[in-house]
């Protein structure tokens, strides 16, 4: 069997499906191929949903490039009331958003304070209000003694929808829409030639289209490897492995609060749902070679509900777990999204979102909706798969030597100190393991330092030091 279709879009997740939804208006005959329910992995499914327009923002990040970065997040929040009216319209009354924000500032030291700043002056620069509030004002905020909530701001241009609902609600869209055709399954190959684009299909089902957009997050990578489109030249995607939990408590948390980034990661945080649940978030793990089968580790599980009962309430230890979620965030070494055509015209992109995929979702569906209509419109967008990628290290190896330092510092002292399981080890590992060629006149530290630079040459991000943490050990061990 075989569909002929005008553009196949690939991946089912936010993105995907807003970028559908889009050309599905424009009267674009359009294919989808995807799994739903969604399945184990997609960012999307396990997303919290925050749109997080300033309260990403850290001071490590260059202003210049912060403040384009931030157009863009202004510009695709506003678009997201309008995009929501038109699903509620189309048969989901109870789409939603829940405005604003908290940031909080508890952990041990000053660098939440200094996080916290940072959201506040980029926001003011945006003219975009920043509140401060007193703690004892927040409904559920309710830390342990021993983390109390020294200061916390509001952000009323900020809030969160229900990802579940969101999703639902334009699977639903797509399938009433005379110009898609949704097909339930996975692209196991493409095959692109100067007339078209020729997808098989993992049940053998062919699709052939002019042109296909790549909205499969991290699994892009894979599939524009196996496919041996190299001619694409797309910048390469890691992926960030989050966890999280949606649980049903008796405490309400009307809004959503959260710490600032910190610590490789984008902080805890709780965020309201539909019928009392409550998601709480997030676990951030950069891999080179996700592992998109693989379910919630202990480990991750237990750091992140320490974080939330301690930082943010103690009552959610008394809450019910309803579902657990690994999602595998795509991210770029440079950490701005593809969103465009790739140096093979047929082929376009829209990945690399990171954190801040269910935010850009409709900006990006425009974006991509744009350059179907006109091709190269976006050849020169601050997004574009033809952009030269500069690594995320400085020029100056001391300055990302010390933003990588700050953060493991911020890792260690956070919540008293308590360090993940098995982190202890891999410090006392990696300090003996740098004592060692002092002792041991055998040893060549050179080997490990070329295993080491590959690692951060292949992902030159503060993400990378817990996995090269690892691969000091696992050297040292053996």
């Amino acid at each position: 069997m075989h569909t002929v279709t005008d553009v196949l879009v690939i991946g089912g997740g936010i993105i995907g499906c807003a970028i559908a939804q889009r050309l599905a208006q424009r009267k674009i005959r359009i294919c989808t191929v995807f799994e739903w329910p969604p399945p184990a992995g997609q960012a999307s499914a396990a997303s919290g949903a925050m749109l997080c327009v300033f309260s990403e923002v850290t001071p490590s990040h260059d202003i210049a490039r912060q403040d384009l970065e931030l157009t863009y997040h202004v510009s695709a929040r506003k678009l997201y009331d309008d995009w929501l009216c038109e699903l509620r319209e189309a048969g989901t009354p109870q789409l939603s958003l829940v405005p604003g924000l908290f940031v909080i500032a508890n952990a041990r030291g000053d660098n939440d304070l200094i996080e916290i700043d940072a959201i506040r002056n980029a926001a003011s620069r945006f003219e975009s209000t920043t509140e401060n509030v007193r703690p004892s004002d927040i409904t559920g905020l309710r830390p342990a003694s021993k983390y109390p909530c020294s200061q916390a701001i509001y952000l009323p241009d900020e809030g969160s929808v229900d990802s579940e609902i969101l999703l639902t609600s334009l699977n639903t869209y797509l399938k009433h829409h005379s110009s898609v055709t949704m097909l339930s399954g996975t692209v196991a190959s493409l095959h692109i030639d100067s007339s078209q684009v020729t997808a098989t299909l993992a049940d053998g089902h062919i699709v052939i289209a002019d042109r296909v957009v790549l909205c499969c997050g991290a699994a892009a990578q894979h599939l524009l490897t196996s496919s041996s489109l190299a001619s694409a030249n797309v910048p390469a995607l890691l992926s960030g492995r989050g966890t999280s939990l949606v649980v049903r408590t008796s405490t309400a948390f009307p809004t959503p609060i959260r710490t600032p980034n910190r610590g490789f990661a984008c902080g805890v945080h709780v965020v309201p749902r539909m019928n009392g649940h409550v998601y709480l978030g997030a676990t951030n793990r950069l891999s080179t070679a996700p592992d998109f089968t693989a379910t919630p580790r202990l480990s991750e599980l237990s750091a992140l509900t320490y974080g939330v009962v301690h930082e943010i309430s103690t009552s959610l230890v008394d809450a019910e777990v309803i579902t657990s979620r690994v999602g595998h965030r795509p991210v770029t070494i440079d950490k701005i999204p593809l969103v465009g055509r790739t140096w093979e015209e047929r082929v376009l992109i829209a990945s690399g979102t990171y954190r801040n995929g269910m935010l850009l979702s409709p900006l990006i569906a425009n974006l991509i909706a744009d350059e179907i209509m006109h091709p190269g419109s976006t050849d020169d967008h601050h997004y574009s798969p033809r952009r030269t990628v500069r690594s995320g290290t400085p020029d100056d190896v001391n300055t990302w030597l010390l933003s990588m330092s700050r953060s493991l510092v911020a890792s260690l002292s956070e919540l008293g100190g308590v360090l993940p399981y098995g982190r202890d080890r891999d410090l006392q590992e990696f300090i003996a393991a740098a004592l060692r060629p002092f002792l041991d006149d055998s040893y060549d530290p050179r080997r490990l330092a070329k295993v080491a630079q590959r690692l951060l040459r292949q992902a030159p991000a503060e993400e990378s030091v817990p996995l090269l943490f690892e691969l000091v050990s696992k050297d040292f061990r053996t």
